[in-house]
């Protein structure tokens, strides 16, 4: 899977787009579209800004998988503890305080809560933060 710093893609979903990313991982794993670097930066272009800001703050993930052919029933923030059943996936939401600042960075879990794909290739907010909450996703 493409990462997100790939020069090809747009500056925005470079620096923000991790959870698009992530989106675009798990319809890819589950229906297996394809997604290249074009395709990925006029998807941002399509998608409407009611489903995600201009800086990739992404705010109906239900709309954007619809949008990209996977059906998902609903979605609800769960503790970093939470393991999911055989119907769900998981976008695990990673924190991280640097430069006296504090920072989220998404990626995709196996379901037990460890990485399987890290839209950075490897995040520092991975690497030196913690595991704060997941994004469960029911099919």
């Amino acid at each position: 899977m493409i990462v997100q710093q790939d020069s090809k893609l747009l500056p925005v979903i470079q620096k923000y787009g991790c959870y698009l990313m992530c989106i675009l991982f798990w319809v890819n794993r589950l229906t297996k579209r394809g997604f290249d670097r074009h395709c990925i930066n006029e998807l941002y272009d399509l998608i409407p800004d009611m489903w995600m800001e201009r800086d990739c703050y992404i705010r109906s993930p239900l709309d954007i998988f619809g949008f990209l052919g996977l059906s998902v029933r609903s979605v609800r923030k769960e503790p970093a503890s939470y393991v999911c059943d055989e119907n769900e996936f998981e976008i695990l939401e990673f924190e991280r305080t640097w430069k006296g600042g504090t920072y989220s960075h998404f990626v995709c879990g196996n379901g037990d809560g460890v990485v399987t794909y890290d839209p950075s290739g490897v995040s520092n907010a991975v690497k030196f933060g913690y595991l704060k909450s997941k994004r469960v996703f029911e099919v």
